[in-house]
Formats: C-alpha cells, structure tokens, sequence
C-alpha cells in the first residue's frame, strides 16, 4: 500500500471500489462488446446462448466483462462456460484461434481487438452497462491529488458535469489535447499506435507549456492514423 498516488488502467467507477479507494471525476463512458470470428456464423444472441462449438466465453480476470458474465450468463442457467484471462490479448488470441466463441471487453479497446484483426474479428453487438472509467487515489484522498487531477483533465479539453439524474454528462473540445490523444488510442491498431508514439514522444518529454502539448497530441494522432 502506498507505493503508487494514482492508479490508470481503465478502472470502472463502481460502489464496491469506493469503499476503499477515491475516484476522480470520470473521463470515458464506455460499455461492453461482444467479439466474435467473422467466420463464426453467430450473433450476440446465438454466441451469448452457447450455440457456438465451445460454448466458452472469455473476458479478463477481474473486469466488469468477466463479472458481467457470470451474473447474467452463469447464474442464469445459461449452457457456456466463462473462461478468464490475465490480458485481453491473451483473450482475443484464444477467440482467433477458436477457443473461445466470444470475448466480452471495454468497447474501446474491442476497437484495437478489430485493428489487430481486421480480417478475422467483428463486434456482434454491444451490452449496455453504462460503466464510467475514472482515476484513482488513497482512499479520501490524503494527499490532495484528486483536484489536480479534475482541473488537468478539463484544461486538456475534457468536462465532466453532473446532470440533474445524478450521472455525468461527459463533454470534449474538439481539437483540444483529449480529443488527440481519443483519435490517436480509439481505432488505430496496436502497431500503428507504438509507430506514432515512438516518432512523436520527443515533443512530449520535452514539452514546457500547454500548447507544446497541444502540438504534441495533434501530431500523435495524426500519424496514428495513417
């Protein structure tokens, strides 16, 4: 415990959590895909159901897809088996390779599933679990971070607001820093991404002021997507 001040691994903001850490304001709104083989022949229905040949679904260990799962799959009768694993990709390699009938992830990164894969994945559909990703710290956050973290997220052009219904309504500037950095990681592949970090980082280690970063994002994200 308190080796780290601020955990950022797309870490859903749930009840349970917040018993024991303190999240910043959210920055990504996000729901579950359904990947499947191209090559499979079901949908979101048919692979949810256990109609593929290995009736597996797979999800990382610990996510909301791999709870998603057995709270709506497993407990109810369902006939798949739930298959976890330490990383997506080790997920996303088993559904190629036909070990899996369907992997349940983040949607964003479902997109760089299909960047890897263009050839062989597809998303059979959405699940709808309105998750918000945000940061992390200590519980009640000791060391005052949390405002630091809120007030950057908004000078790199994102805005969280709580509406009336007590959720975020989430709000980015275009061309700012976060919007950059959404086209540079959301759709480009894996390859494609290092590609463009590799020959753009310089502009970032060296960055003085804001507008170096702003410089900075739009030439990540343009060579991300070339």
């Amino acid at each position: 415990a308190g080796k780290v001040d601020i955990g950022a691994s797309g870490f859903t903001i749930t009840e349970e959590r917040a018993k024991t850490v303190t999240f910043s304001n959210p920055y990504y709104l996000s729901n579950q895909a359904v990947v499947i083989r191209k090559d499979s022949g079901l949908n979101i229905v048919t692979a949810l159901a256990g109609k593929g040949p290995t009736k597996a679904i797979g999800a990382q260990n610990g996510t909301t897809g791999f709870d998603w799962i057995k709270d709506n799959l497993i407990d109810n009768g369902f006939p798949v088996k739930q298959k976890g694993y330490e990383t997506y990709p080790m997920a996303i390699l088993d559904l190629v390779n036909g070990r899996v009938d369907a992997v349940i992830q983040d949607q964003p990164a479902s997109r760089a599933s299909l960047a890897a894969y263009p050839t062989k994945l597809t998303i059979a559909g959405i699940i709808n679990t309105y998750e918000y990703f945000g940061f992390l710290v200590a519980k009640d956050d000791p060391k005052g971070i949390l405002p630091k973290l809120n007030e950057g997220m908004e000078k790199l052009g994102l805005t969280a607001r709580k509406n009336p219904t007590g959720k975020y309504d989430l709000t980015v500037v275009p061309g700012s820093v976060w919007d950059n950095l959404m086209k540079a990681y959301f759709g480009p592949s894996s390859d494609k991404i290092e590609a463009a970090w590799l020959k753009t980082k310089d502009l970032l280690l060296n960055a003085q002021t804001l507008a170096d970063v702003e410089k900075f994002a739009a030439a990540f994200a343009e060579e991300a997507n070339k």
